[in-house]
């Protein structure tokens, strides 16, 4: 026997193996909070990824940027090729600008329809 381990019974110690673990123990009650807490965060997250390209899609609707075509929308002349390109790149909004108030005559107008048939751009079905 080593020395230390007379002395541990000699003092009337009982010596017990260690045990290393690497996760502490949880009772079945503390693994399903876990999880539940844990599907939480990923339905937050998914939400938050949801929203996030929600507000992108509509911070890329910009009708200001049809601006340049006012004078073709207005009087019917030929479109720039700013205004084409402008056009094309607002062409997923053209529906939610036609349905809001501020614009809908503009975009709704028959000079409007010529300008963006002018352009290529297909008008969508709303």
């Amino acid at each position: 026997m080593s020395d230390e381990a007379s002395r541990a019974s000699s003092l009337g110690a009982v010596r017990t193996p260690q045990i290393n673990t690497i996760y502490p123990a949880r009772s079945i009650d503390d693994k399903q909070q876990h999880m539940a807490k844990q599907q939480q965060q990923a339905m937050a997250l998914l939400m938050m990824l949801v929203l996030a390209a929600e507000t992108a899609s509509a911070a890329s609707c910009n009708a200001g940027q049809l601006t340049v075509c006012a004078s073709a929308m207005l009087s019917g002349a030929a479109p720039s090729a700013a205004c084409c390109s402008n056009l094309k790149a607002q062409q997923g909004c053209l529906c939610q600008f036609a349905k809001n108030p501020a614009y809908a005559r503009y975009v709704n107008s028959p000079n409007a329809r010529k300008t963006v048939a002018s352009c290529g751009v297909a008008l969508p079905r709303c």
